[in-house]
């Protein structure tokens, strides 16, 4: 009997299926792990305030527009957590085998998702992860786990509201003694109580923790928080049948006058002000001692320097600041408050301009020179931050000087932690540009242009006029120069100056005009072009 062969070619399905079934029956069954919320928008819901779960993130991949999560991974699963009420809340992954990626995001859609907290190693066993936030009632938070590298295995995903410190609450402050000591502590998770006072001038993050302190003496006692992590302050408080009285407060420590056995209790929360300061929790050193202010903490009690030329040296710490004294440096939408100042007077020997400078200080200072008899009636004459961000924190200010004027110089810190300072002065081998911007147009005479562009063309030197339309430019090298001011829909003025070293060049009669002045072509400047012409010259437009 002839037997014929037939051949016959399956699609690539069928024969995937049929080698899956004889895989089968050859190893008996078998079980094949998949994430189960492989996707963002099968999220797996979690509730409540706490709680853990389990899966594994074997297989799981990565979508198209999902964000890395805190670090290069590719196989990430989600939940979904909706926040009963305002709490603080910690998601980790203690427990999981592998090395994760935690983040926890708002939004709708994977490609559209707002990060709120995220980490990939805290230090815990495996290189887990564990984040903390803030979550506001009925918000969805959605949360990643995802393998660093793309590594994989069993996951545990655990949450819970924190623990508060144990001092959180004014009745479970901790009890410090002595007339000079130190503690450390933390103000994370901590929370507000009702009805608890606020220091005025602070924009308090409600992270508020305590300690209480009987005085062993009559005196001046100082309890500095210079070394905490992160923008804080300290408020003095004495109770009386359960009422709280402010004593002092202080951003980087407060000073008072304790009394001989009287109890005070000293609180310490986070301060929000700055656009930096994060959450306002972090770790405290709270320091207390019998304080020595360097001999001219005081406006009234200002050293005197001299000369064309020198140089000093000192401290800030255990200087304080005084009531109405001037704010150290407004610099853009960051408002610099006096910390801890010093005070100098110095006379100018001759006219011409000056350089005085902290190069050498071991801390980040703000430097300002004022005229005036008194702190709260001086007029800044010229005032510094950096004198070359973020490379060089150390400051520079140089400005025209009167013969015979005095001259009030002070050094402050822009950061929490101080150090040690140094103050030099000297006739300055560059000079300066100062100068008015205005415009005269459709009878009005004279109006300040404010926010104009005022640059030395070929030069990096650029500045911009103030509401008065005035301006400044400091340290700029002997030379002639074109001086060039801009403004948008104005023409620009270009004009030939000459710089020399230590003297200030002056322009109070900049002219600007307008380039074209009769937009609805009726042949005369009207009330549109008039106001158009208000709107530049006072920065709106």
């Amino acid at each position: 009997m002839t037997i014929r062969r037939f051949e016959m070619k399956a699609p690539k399905a069928i024969v995937f299926q049929v080698f899956f079934v004889s895989l089968l029956l050859i190893f008996g069954s078998t079980t094949f792990v998949w994430a189960a919320a492989d996707n963002f928008s099968n999220a797996i819901t979690l509730t409540g305030t706490s709680g853990q779960v389990t899966d594994t993130n074997a297989n799981a991949s990565k979508e198209p527009g999902e964000p890395n999560h805190s670090g290069t991974g590719g196989a990430s699963v989600w939940w979904k957590w909706t926040a009963p009420s305002n709490m603080s809340i910690i998601f980790n992954t203690y427990g999981s085998s592998f090395d994760t990626l935690l983040a926890v995001y708002t939004g709708s859609s994977v490609g559209s998702l707002t990060e709120i907290a995220k980490n990939d190693d805290d230090g815990s066993e495996n290189d887990n992860s564990s984040v903390s936030f803030n979550a506001q009632a009925g918000t969805v938070y959605y949360i990643a786990v995802d393998g660093y590298e793309g590594n994989a295995g069993n996951i545990t995903l655990n949450w819970k509201i924190p623990a508060p410190p144990p001092n959180d609450n004014l009745a479970n402050a901790i009890l410090i003694s002595g007339t000079s000591g130190e503690t450390t502590g933390t103000n994370l998770y901590a929370t507000k109580e009702f009805n608890e006072p606020t220091p005025a001038g602070y924009v308090p993050a409600g992270k508020t923790v305590w300690w209480r302190w009987i005085s062993p003496i009559t005196g001046t006692f100082f309890f500095d928080i210079n070394a905490n992590s992160f923008y804080s302050f300290v408020t003095v408080y004495k109770a009386n049948l359960g009422i709280l009285t402010e004593i002092m407060s202080g951003e980087v420590g407060a000073k008072f006058q304790a009394q001989t056995g009287t109890e005070y209790y000293i609180a310490v929360d986070g301060d929000l002000t700055e656009s930096d300061s994060g959450t306002g929790t972090g770790d405290i050193k709270l320091k207390w001692r019998v304080p020595v202010p360097p001999s001219n903490d005081n406006f009234s009690n200002a050293l005197t320097i001299t000369g064309e030329s020198g140089q000093t040296t000192g401290t800030v710490s255990d200087a304080t600041s005084e009531p109405n004294e001037p704010t150290s440096l407004i610099y853009g939408s960051t408002i610099y408050k006096a910390l801890t100042t010093v005070w100098w007077r110095w006379t100018a020997p001759s006219s011409g301009m000056f350089r005085f400078d902290t190069t050498g200080s071991t801390f980040d200072t703000l430097l300002a020179v004022y005229t005036g008899a008194s702190v709260n009636t001086l007029t800044t004459i010229v005032s510094n931050d950096d004198e070359n961000y973020p490379t060089v924190l150390t400051s520079v200010v140089t400005f025209q000087a009167q013969a015979g004027m005095q001259y009030y110089i002070r050094i402050d810190r822009a950061e929490p932690l101080d150090g040690n300072f140094v103050l030099n002065w000297k006739i300055s081998t560059s000079g300066g540009i100062s100068g008015k911007v205005s415009i005269s147009v459709a009878g009005y005479d004279k109006l300040s242009v404010s926010n104009a562009v005022v640059s030395l063309a070929g030069t990096t030197l650029t500045t911009q006029t103030d509401t008065n339309g005035n301006f400044t430019m400091q340290n700029v090298p002997a030379g002639t120069y074109t001086l060039k001011i801009e403004s948008p829909d104005l023409a620009t003025i270009s004009k030939e100056i000459s710089v020399s070293a230590g003297q200030n060049y002056e322009d109070n009669s900049l002219q600007m005009s307008v380039n074209k002045c009769d937009f609805n072509s009726d042949g005369r400047t009207g009330l549109e072009e008039v106001i158009y012409i208000l709107q530049i010259v006072s920065g709106i437009r």
